[in-house]
């Protein structure tokens, strides 16, 4: 007689299609197979690689920072069947299917779900802390938002060339300050700045790091052309003293 388990399996297995069963237990395809026969499915020959378990991620170069690998860090990565990046600390599903199409999928819980390229919902508050302490700016701001659905999770970010205290009235607007969106499948596009004349050309890029690397050679760039102008602007009125000076 069978357990409780095995029951449950078994039930779980009638009611979806066979293709798409993920059995947890199961490593091997010819195992899997034959799992399946013994629960009284006989035409199970045709079943497709990608059903059961997938590839395993472990060891895989970091899809985030694509520095450190995924590797189990706790007892809970085991129980809840992730893994996380020993640099970043990126968590994915363990196993998954893996394509090289545009949009890759990754399989949870046997249900496929198509994920960005650069971040996807499992991975995007750690892209988001990531940035948030790598742009180099006096006031920065990074958060997740997953309004068009998992699948359309991007992040957004906030930066401000002034320190707060420096802010007329107090208030974000009456600063230096930009806006972008960064989309998971590496699109970053500058949707509002104020009191800053040059514009960030939309771009796309395949890293977060790439992303970050972007933005503050943007910043920088912005903060030359200030000083820049604040030199001129010094050096005229010194001349125009001058002048006055000699006039008189």
């Amino acid at each position: 007689m069978r357990n409780r388990i095995e029951e449950k399996i078994a039930k779980f297995i009638q009611e979806t299609e066979v293709g798409m069963v993920v059995a947890p237990e199961l490593n091997v395809d010819s195992d899997r197979k034959k799992w399946l026969q013994s629960q009284g499915f006989d035409d199970v020959e045709g079943l497709p690689e990608s059903a059961g378990r997938g590839v395993d991620r472990t060891g895989k170069l970091c899809n985030t920072c694509k520095k450190g690998h995924y590797k189990e860090t706790s007892i809970h990565d085991d129980m809840d069947g992730v893994l996380h990046c020993d640099k970043c600390g990126a968590q994915v599903v363990r196993f998954g299917k893996d394509t090289n199409k545009e949009g890759r999928e990754m399989q949870a819980s046997g249900v496929f779900e198509q994920v960005g390229e650069v971040f996807n919902i499992n991975t995007a508050k750690s892209v988001a802390d990531h940035l948030k302490g790598t742009i180099l700016a006096p006031v920065v701001g990074v958060q997740v938002s997953d309004l068009g659905g998992a699948k359309n999770v991007s992040i957004l970010i906030l930066v401000s060339l002034d320190k707060k205290e420096d802010w007329p009235n107090h208030i974000l607007e009456n600063s230096r300050y930009s806006r972008w969106h960064f989309y998971n499948d590496g699109t970053l596009e500058q949707f509002t700045r104020s009191k800053i004349d040059m514009k960030f050309r939309k771009t796309r890029v395949k890293t977060v790091d790439e992303a970050m690397g972007k933005i503050n050679t943007y910043l920088k760039q912005v903060k030359t052309v200030k000083e820049t102008a604040a030199t001129q602007a010094m050096v005229s009125n010194r001349l125009r003293k001058q002048k006055s000076g000699k006039t008189k």
